[in-house]
């Protein structure tokens, strides 16, 4: 697993199985190809959501909040 990958998609606030499966070569099951190539559609959206909260976008800030939420959620189950 390439490491700085995992970092950047973790700044992403993306969950540890979400990276995983981000970072996995080639998926194992066409469900598991199809929810890659989302989350890498989404990964694009939350790159232009996290740019537009540091530069003071409230709406995108109130976003990265949930996504941290949720994040602290996941580690809780």
């Amino acid at each position: 697993m390439n490491l700085e990958a995992a970092e950047e998609y973790g700044a992403l606030l993306f969950t540890e199985k979400e990276v995983k499966l981000i970072l996995t070569k080639e998926p194992n099951t066409v469900e598991n190809a199809i929810l890659k190539g989302q989350l890498l559609t989404e990964a694009t959206i939350r790159k232009v959501i996290i740019e537009q909260a540091k530069n003071g976008s409230s709406e995108a800030q109130k976003i990265v909040l949930k996504w941290q939420n949720q994040i602290k959620i996941s580690k809780i189950r």
